[in-house]
């Protein structure tokens, strides 16, 4: 767009001439112009039809989204200004990223996915992480390979946004972790006491290395999102306790499945005893084979 015509079209969304439709958002509204949104998606264009309530109030609730995300998306329906949205934060893209997914506004989220991978490159690690997550979220499985490809490439000690991430996520960067055998169990044992997993023991064990900020008490599984199990408020307690063994099992499979990434071979005998072999995450038997194991490498028996 001629950048004449797209500060005319900007001064439309300031001076709110001719418009002839109204999109509210938590409460606030956007005065607009039904032809200039629906050129822009095709959600608002089918919205506005004759035959739907919107086109003869000429109102539209949106409850999907916020209003500063959908103030941002009516600029871009207006100017088109590419070089606008270069400006904001990979946070900010990535609402409006998930706005036009909503909303279906193709032409936004080619931009803003543009943008986003053009980024990827020089991203520090805490911000790479966020995106990777988001990748996995929205299943774009070119934006999970490209963040997963600079993933790789960092050596420099792993960020906390690291126990932030989803279950499944943490188990796809704990895939590609390219620190040694020692700090990917240490990772895994902290995320999972982090967030309630029941151990390969008998019994449920505390991590005492981390604390808490928060004054709140938290109950035994604070997080519910890896496996959450719903129950009925008339559960029996019999169907209580099904659901606690059913998660208990889910938990169980996760912890085991997330050890399988780990290389305890590839460890020095002080490595493990310091690690794996202090940890409950293991079973004594478990810990006697993968000792014997490193202990039988020509060069333990030469020296540690």
């Amino acid at each position: 767009m001629e950048k004449w015509l797209a500060s005319a079209f900007k001064g439309l969304t300031v001076e709110e001439d001719f418009t002839d439709c109204c999109v509210i958002v938590e409460s606030n509204r956007f005065k607009c112009h039904k032809v200039i949104l629906g050129l822009c998606s095709e959600f608002f264009k089918r919205g506005f039809q004759s035959d739907f309530a919107e086109a003869a109030s000429g109102e539209l609730y949106l409850s999907d989204t916020t209003a500063k995300t959908f103030e941002k998306f009516r600029l871009f329906a207006y100017t088109y200004d590419k070089k606008e949205v270069t400006t904001y934060d990979n946070e900010t893209i990535m609402k409006l990223l998930d706005f036009s997914s909503i909303y279906l506004v193709a032409v936004l989220s080619t931009v803003c996915m543009d943008i986003i991978k053009e980024r990827i490159p020089k991203m520090k690690y805490p911000d790479l992480l966020k995106v990777f997550e988001y990748a996995h979220h929205i299943t774009n499985d070119d934006l999970i390979k490209l963040t997963s490809k600079y993933i790789i490439t960092f050596r420099e000690p792993v960020p906390s946004e690291v126990y932030q991430l989803g279950s499944d996520v943490f188990r796809e960067f704990i895939r590609l972790l390219s620190m040694t055998e020692s700090i990917r169990f240490d990772i895994i044992e902290k995320y999972v006491a982090m967030y309630g997993f029941v151990s390969l023991c008998e019994f449920k064990w505390q991590f005492k290395g981390l604390s808490s900020q928060s004054k709140e008490t938290t109950e035994a599984y604070a997080n519910e999102n890896p496996f959450k199990i719903e129950t009925s408020d008339n559960a029996t307690e019999k169907g209580a306790q099904t659901a606690d063994s059913k998660r208990n099992k889910l938990n169980n499979e996760y912890v085991k499945d997330l050890l399988t990434y780990v290389n305890y071979e590839a460890m020095s005998v002080h490595e493990f005893y310091r690690g794996p072999g202090k940890s409950k995450l293991l079973t004594l038997e478990s810990k006697y084979e993968l000792l014997y194991k490193i202990a039988a490498k020509p060069k333990v028996r030469n020296g540690y």
